[in-house]
């Protein structure tokens, strides 16, 4: 399986290093130039790609296999449906963790060398790149099923209705008199207990979500 989760990582190489490019380029302008709304924006950037990683990467993935026509190949392969489904799940989940490493080590850098941005750009933790990017495994997750049932169409239809979900359905459970700034903003502040529950959720929904696909998978090929 390991050779299936690297071309996996191989062929998606383009979106990390495009999001470490644009990230680390703006982060050492803003070092060299001292410049706090610089570092503000690369901080921010940082924890936004977190979100984006996990999902988009699995997504990019799917349409991949689906272009290169590469699924067919491997399918017609000694290799086990089980084994080709896990290698999406865990290669889009090792970016997820790269990602997520280097968004501790530069909003913990970013916080040392500018104290002023990390307090207006962010939340008081350096660890709510990994926070943010726990929130999107459940999306991951479906998309990929999506994929696996359907085709990368479904899942790009899939990803889409569950990204809008993440920003629509919490409005319900807006507490009475605050505002959707304030909302969000308390939503992206989450204590250290907080974080640990919402990773070890997602992480269960994500690994069960890989379980449901490979039997959609395995299914799929004995008709």
């Amino acid at each position: 399986m390991i050779s299936l989760v690297w071309k996996d990582l191989y062929s998606g190489r383009l979106m990390i290093l495009l999001g470490i490019a644009m990230f680390g380029g703006i982060f050492v302008l803003g070092v060299l130039t001292g410049s706090e709304e610089i570092a503000m924006y690369a901080m921010n950037i940082a924890n936004v790609y977190s979100m984006m990683m996990v999902p988009f990467f699995a997504l990019n993935s799917a349409a991949n296999e689906e272009k290169n026509r590469t699924l067919a190949l491997l399918r017609g392969m000694p290799i086990s449906p089980k084994r080709i489904v896990a290698s999406k799940f865990v290669a889009a989940l090792l970016v997820g963790v790269l990602w997520s490493l280097i968004s501790v080590i530069a909003v913990s850098l970013g916080a040392s060398l500018f104290p002023g941005a990390a307090g207006r750009a962010l939340p008081p933790t350096p660890f709510l790149g990994p926070y943010q990017m726990a929130l999107t495994l459940p999306i991951a997750a479906v998309t990929l099923i999506a994929f696996f049932k359907w085709n990368s169409s479904a899942a790009r239809t899939a990803i889409m209705v569950l990204w809008i979900a993440l920003y629509v359905i919490p409005t319900a459970f807006r507490p009475a008199g605050m505002s959707m700034t304030e909302f969000y903003l308390k939503i992206m502040s989450p204590t250290p207990s907080a974080i640990s529950i919402v990773l070890a959720v997602s992480l269960a929904i994500y690994f069960l979500g890989m379980l449901v696909a490979q039997a959609i998978f395995a299914r799929r090929e004995l008709a």
